[in-house]
């Protein structure tokens, strides 16, 4: 990743966000940033943040940061979904990321921008301003292992308790590969 210049910083900090400190983070250091993108940012993304940064945390990855964001703004600084909370507490991972909303900054501070369907890839590289930028996103169903037969994360939004635990189960499989292969390519 690219060190963030102090000029970049002083413009970060005039946008007051949670992003600000997540931008000093970057600029004092060489770490590597993941993005994790869903439509509303309250329940598929914030818990592929809480999954992966587990697994930071268990592998001792102490160079990823990770974050995550929603295409939408719609629910721009709410809490993830109150079912997704709860179903991720029982495995154990606590969510409490406030939702906001892809920004252009995110392009430049992140080395991996995970889509979590098709439509939020298609959006993410149309966001993008250069192609450098575009192929900073990818599908996180690229990153599936066991569960070959699903194309993405599918929203749990409208279903029931089942959605929210094949959500965390796919999150898992896909991290954990994300994880190797960030891993993998650091040794060639």
């Amino acid at each position: 990743m690219q060190n963030v210049g102090s000029d970049f910083q002083i413009n970060m900090l005039k946008s007051c966000d949670k992003i600000t400190t997540f931008a000093i983070i970057m600029g004092k250091s060489e770490k590597y940033g993941i993005l994790f993108v869903c439509l509303g940012n309250i329940c598929r993304s914030p818990a592929a943040q809480a999954v992966m940064q587990r697994i930071i945390e268990e592998r001792n990855l102490s160079d990823i940061v990770v974050d995550s964001a929603g295409i939408s703004s719609y629910h721009q600084g709410d809490l993830p979904d109150q079912r997704m909370r709860i179903h991720a507490r029982r495995r154990g991972l606590d969510l409490t990321h406030r939702s906001r909303q892809v920004k252009a900054d995110d392009f430049e501070l992140f080395d991996l921008i995970v889509a979590m369907d098709d439509s939020n890839y298609d959006r993410l590289r149309r966001l993008a301003f250069t192609q450098e930028e575009a192929d900073k996103v990818v599908r996180i169903a690229d990153y599936f292992r066991q569960f070959t037969t699903y194309d993405c994360i599918p929203d749990p939004y409208y279903g029931g308790a089942e959605g929210f635990e094949i959500v965390l189960d796919l999150l898992d499989d896909a991290c954990h590969s994300i994880a190797d292969s960030i891993a993998k390519h650091k040794l060639e």
